[in-house]
């Protein structure tokens, strides 16, 4: 039934087309051209409207179409089924109205479907159903991502061959991660913890220089932690001022960790038994004053004595002998024993196995003899010393009145110095581990023994080795 108000609508419209023709074929009330479809009794203006059919019912000049709720204005409505309603046959063109649907958070405009998803902001950007989250790749399977590579995925990153966490230094090493069990020395940082272990020493004076008995582990491969070294070189852990290089001081230790002792390289060794000793030209000191030097070892033996230095009188005998009285029967306690014809002094005990620096003054009036630069004992003189040129010197042995071996030294001697001055005690104490230059004011003869018999003082008195089958050259 035609309503009133599409009739008088009709009525008005003819009234102002009075020259229009009737021609409501459809008998809906409208006659064309108010009709905009006079084929369709359904459709005139004020008809209801069918939303989304594709026709113009109610001859609005569109369709009407279902729209998505748009809160945020993002352009993507709300929810997965269409709720309102749009006259204009657009959605675009309605506020708050979108085409399309599934954005799953309206209330903010940056979080819609196709968005750009921040990762690991705990926010879905992209309505993707979760979080993006930079995922590392576990491609050895050792339960460690890898720290060289990030792949984008859903968090929590639980895709196959995908990890949250990274740490793996190398992801093509099944035995490589972090906390693995780290080969010390291969090159390999197999626990991640930015280097190789090191073999490294227990360093406990801090001086550098490690104790061949004390091998550490250092995980971060350099040894420069406390208590490490990269060597074991130090002879004395326990000094931290005995390693090599240290300076050597005149101590009885071997303060440079070189193997000798207070001063010099090599020494010369006198076998036991034979009759080896070092021959040296007849020379004089003069007879007003004079100092004899020697570092000398005594090694167990069956001699009596021996002198480290002697000269021969002219007649034959001692004009001078320093050296070591062992007693009779050997080994009895060692003494060193320093004599001048025709007077004598002996000292204190010269032990086996260690070495001991002799030096014997006169004065003129007094002899006076020293053991490691101290005072030991004296004797006065019985008349001015008298050192012809005639007698050899001697070190390592002396020689009987026919001029044949007599006393041979067993064990070692070094540094043999000979002077034409009284040396002081604190001069000896002072220089008795020091190199000379040679060139020392009362310096005569001096014999550093490095591997031959040279003299290196201002006279070139060289010495001689005989019986040299019986003598070597070794470190002291």
């Amino acid at each position: 039934m035609k309503n009133t108000f599409a009739v008088l609508t009709a009525s008005l419209l003819l009234a102002a087309c009075p020259d229009a023709p009737d021609t409501d074929l459809d008998a809906d009330g409208y006659p064309a051209p108010a009709d905009c479809d006079d084929s369709d009794p359904a459709t005139f203006p004020g008809a209801p409207e069918v939303v989304a059919d594709g026709v113009d019912q109610d001859c609005s000049g569109a369709d009407s179409v279902w729209c998505f709720y748009d809160g945020d204005g993002d352009g993507i409505g709300h929810g997965d089924e269409p709720n309102q309603r749009s006259d204009a046959g657009v959605c675009a063109g309605e506020p708050l109205y979108a085409d399309v649907g599934g954005d799953c958070d309206d209330s903010r405009a940056d979080i819609f479907p196709g968005g750009d998803d921040i990762p690991d902001d705990g926010l879905d950007q992209d309505c993707s159903g979760a979080d993006t989250a930079v995922c590392r790749p576990d491609a050895d399977s050792d339960g460690w991502g890898s720290d060289a590579e990030t792949v984008l995925a859903e968090w929590p990153c639980d895709a196959s061959g995908l990890l949250r966490e990274g740490g793996d230094c190398d992801d093509g090493a099944e035995s490589v991660y972090p906390g693995a069990d780290e080969v010390v020395g291969d090159g390999i940082d197999q626990d991640c913890s930015g280097s190789d272990a090191v073999a490294c020493w227990y360093d406990g004076d801090a001086d550098g220089f490690g104790d061949l008995l004390g091998p550490q582990v250092d995980p971060e491969g350099t040894c420069l932690g406390e208590g490490l070294a990269d060597n074991a070189d130090d002879c004395d852990d326990g000094s931290a001022a005995r390693y090599p290089g240290a300076p050597e001081l005149c101590n009885e230790l071997d303060d440079d960790c070189d193997g000798v002792v207070d001063h010099g390289q090599l020494a010369a060794w006198f076998l036991t038994g034979g009759t080896t000793h070092i021959e040296l030209p007849a020379f004089t000191t003069g007879s007003d004053a004079m100092t004899v030097e020697a570092w000398v070892q005594a090694r167990a033996g069956d001699f009596v004595s021996a002198p480290a230095v002697w000269k021969q009188r002219t007649a034959g005998g001692d004009d001078l002998w320093l050296g070591a009285d062992l007693g009779t029967p050997a080994p009895t306690p060692r003494s060193s024993l320093f004599a001048f014809s025709p007077d004598s002094v002996e000292g204190s005990t010269l032990p086996v196995g260690a070495w001991r620096h002799l030096a014997m003054t006169y004065d003129g009036s007094t002899h006076a003899l020293y053991v490691n630069g101290a005072l030991v004992a004296t004797s006065g003189g019985a008349g001015p010393l008298n050192l012809d040129l005639v007698g050899i010197w001697q070190i390592g042995g002396s020689l009987d009145g026919s001029g044949d071996p007599l006393e041979s030294w067993f064990g070692a001697i070094d540094d043999v110095r000979i002077w034409s001055v009284a040396r002081t005690e604190a001069e000896i104490a002072e220089t008795r581990c020091a190199y000379l230059d040679g060139t020392e004011p009362g310096l005569v003869a001096w014999y550093p023994l490095e591997g031959d018999t040279d003299d290196a003082g201002p006279g070139g008195l060289h010495g001689t080795a005989v019986e040299a089958a019986g003598l070597v050259w070794q470190g002291r």
